[in-house]
Formats: C-alpha cells, structure tokens, sequence
C-alpha cells in the first residue's frame, strides 16, 4: 500500500466509527480554542498559579484524552481512516518552524544570528501561536487508536506533555525556559524511539523522516 500507509486501522470502517473519532475530536478543538479566546479576552497578569481557564482547560484535555481511550476501545479508528499520515507529521513540523520564528529574536535563526526583518512575522506567531499549536497537538492526538506498541506510547507519553503545556497558557510555567528546552529536546527522543521501531518491524523506509 506504499509507504505512507497507515496500518492501524480498521479495513472496513463505517460511519459510526468515523462519527466516533470526529465527533469527539470536533469537541475537543473547539473546546480549547473557546478556552484560549476566552483567556485572551481576558487579558490576565502571567502567574505562578492557574487561572480558572487553565483550570477549564486541564479538566476539559484530561475529558477527552480518557474519551478517547473508551472511543478507541469501542470503534478502534482515529481520524487515520480519512486523512493522510502526512497532515498528522507535517502539523507538528510547521509548529517546530513556528517555534524557531517565535524564537528569533532571543535564539536567532543562523548560528544565533537572529534576522531582524522576521520579528514582526515572530511576534504575529507568538499572539496567536495557540490556536494553531493547539490544533497540532489535539489533532495529531486523534489522529492516532490509543494503541501499545513502543512507537504509540511513547507518541502519547510526549503527547500528554504537550497537552499540558497547552493548558497553561498566561501562567509562568507555560514560559519557563527549561521546562521548554525540555519539551524540545524530549521531541528529538521521541522520534528517535520511533524510528528505531518502524526500522526494527520493518514497515518501509518511512523512519528517515523522524531524523
């Protein structure tokens, strides 16, 4: 089937096993977007605590996140079974790009050479980074059945970070720079776990695109 293909999932699927991931999934996005407008509009002081919205917003990810277990339990199928495995790797690789032009002016771009005609680019990204990187994370969350194997769980496992993070927005945590430097760094070990695993269970080249 080429190596792009997805093999989890299921050969037959119907529409209520696509209603079953979409319908929640739909839910979750828009439920955290609701949440970070809400924050905006807020305007609050960057604390270290938790607003009531991220309150919301932990409460609301941990919702879904054990909805989906059920739903995978129940109909299998993520959103695999109608998009292609491409949107799912090339969201989180537009979030890295992101990331690096919101970084600019402190890391640079070349060799910590910062590109000053980007700053205006970086600063649009940083205000409104969170609808997107939100959209990233939870759709790539639903992309994939909670499956078991080395490369799911430790997808989720970083996963499950990333959704934290994502529900601290306006606190100190959310920009604490080793708690950041972490969550980049932990990125690279994920995809070296993974393809490690797709090398080690011979599904095709695909792995070289994790390096």
């Amino acid at each position: 089937r080429g190596d792009w293909w997805y093999y989890w999932q299921l050969p037959d699927a119907t529409l209520w096993t696509r209603l079953a991931a979409w319908v929640p999934y739909s839910l979750h996005q828009l439920s955290i977007w609701f949440l970070i407008a809400y924050g905006q509009r807020a305007r609050p002081r960057y604390i270290f605590g938790l607003h009531q919205f991220n309150l919301l917003a932990l409460g609301v990810n941990a919702f879904f996140v054990l909805l989906h277990i059920f739903q995978t339990k129940l109909t299998y199928d993520g959103l695999a079974q109608d998009v292609h495995e491409t949107t799912s790797m090339g969201s989180v690789t537009l979030m890295l790009f992101l990331i690096i032009l919101m970084e600019n002016r402190r890391r640079g771009l070349f060799l910590g050479k910062p590109v000053k005609a980007l700053y205006s680019v970086g600063d649009t990204v940083k205000r409104y980074h969170g609808y997107y990187f939100s959209w990233a994370i939870i759709y790539t969350f639903w992309y994939h059945p909670v499956e078991i194997t080395s490369g799911h769980l430790a997808g989720f496992a970083y996963m499950m970070l990333l959704i934290l993070q994502s529900s601290l927005f306006f606190t100190r945590f959310h920009t604490n720079r080793w708690w950041t430097m972490f969550l980049e760094t932990l990125f690279i070990i994920h995809g070296s776990i993974v393809a490690y695993f797709l090398m080690n269970t011979g599904q095709g080249p695909t792995w070289s695109y994790f390096l």
